[in-house]
């Protein structure tokens, strides 16, 4: 049950993307290096999403619970454009040596 809620949100996109960086670094591909840099920002950034999501559960006031609750979509969606922009770039360079 705890497993099914952790990977419910967008964890399991941020490990992901953080293992296939990993995967690629310790493969030693070096002209990859700026698309996984920017494949990493957007796994940061679904885990900030991730922390602020959490908060949006708890007695904060209105003010500041509604500055998290909005907050938490915005880390999530430049996420996804981060590791889409990074994914692409990093395709395009792997098709085109």
């Amino acid at each position: 049950m705890v497993i099914q809620v952790v990977f419910g949100t967008g964890l399991d996109i941020a490990i992901g993307a953080l293992l296939v960086t990993a995967l690629l670094t310790y493969a030693g591909i070096r002209k990859l290096e700026k698309p996984l840099a920017w494949i990493t920002a957007g796994a940061l950034l679904f885990v900030a999403a991730d922390v602020t999501a959490v908060g949006t559960g708890t007695n904060l006031g209105g003010y500041t619970l509604g500055i998290i609750s909005f907050l938490s979509p915005l880390l999530a969606i430049l996420g996804f454009i981060a590791i889409l922009v990074g994914g692409v770039w990093a395709a395009y360079k792997l098709v085109k040596a």
